[in-house]
């Protein structure tokens, strides 16, 4: 089978993890495929460490590492009063832009200003701060994809463009939490004879009709909010 583009991660700045130790380039790996355009994402430690093959307690030393080295930044979660899993912002290492002055060939006359690289300044991938309302918008929809992939789907990719175009547009007509009702009732039902499939955002997007319809006929169920 031929490789397709998403079958590969994009690593920013391999340079940066040269002589790091494996397990802490496995997890900034894993943050890497699961950041979205922006280099933002959510994954839960649980999630990092089975993808990355690396125990849960030591992920906690590996992302400290990365956030030492610049690569990295944490932002702490909240739903409510409870915490979720870390808000983070992969970084990038860009080289400073120093002048250096030659002499010329003229009687010792300056000569050409040049441009010198140097590595050991770190700037962030977009900006000196985060965008909030970037951030903002990139954490709704990473916290309905993860709720997708814990829910519905464990395979579904962090980055695909439909999925997290229709999840913003959800969000955008419905809310965040209205959404994430959908997904959990959806969650719920999966299996349930006449119940419709959904296993992905686009899927919920397209069949919001159908899923209410059900929703109606399932007198038998309580429990669900009856405003999905």
């Amino acid at each position: 089978m031929k490789y397709t583009k998403d079958s590969f991660i994009v690593i920013p700045d391999r340079d940066a993890l040269y002589g790091m130790k494996p397990d802490t380039q496995a997890v900034f790996m894993w943050i890497c495929r699961f950041a979205d355009s922006d280099g933002l994402c959510f994954p839960s430690k649980k999630t990092l460490s089975a993808a990355s093959g690396v125990s849960k307690r030591r992920v906690f030393d590996c992302l400290s590492e990365l956030e030492e080295a610049g690569i990295l930044r944490q932002e702490t979660r909240k739903r409510g009063k409870t915490f979720t899993s870390n808000l983070y912002q992969v970084m990038l290492v860009e080289p400073q832009v120093v002048q250096e002055v030659h002499e010329g060939s003229a009687g010792g006359a300056l000569g050409v200003v040049h441009q010198v690289p140097n590595n050991s300044i770190q700037v962030e991938l977009q900006s000196n701060e985060l965008n909030l309302a970037t951030a903002s918008v990139a954490g709704e929809i990473n916290q309905v994809m993860e709720l997708f992939q814990t829910t519905l789907n464990p395979t579904i990719k962090y980055g695909n463009k439909t999925q997290r175009k229709a999840i913003e547009e959800l969000i955008g007509q419905f809310g965040l939490a209205r959404v994430v009702k959908m997904v959990e009732y959806s969650g719920k039902i999966s299996g349930e004879q006449f119940a419709p499939v959904i296993t992905t955002p686009y899927q919920l997007q397209s069949k919001i009709g159908q899923l209410i319809a059900y929703h109606k006929k399932s007198f038998n169920k309580p429990q669900v909010v009856t405003s999905i």
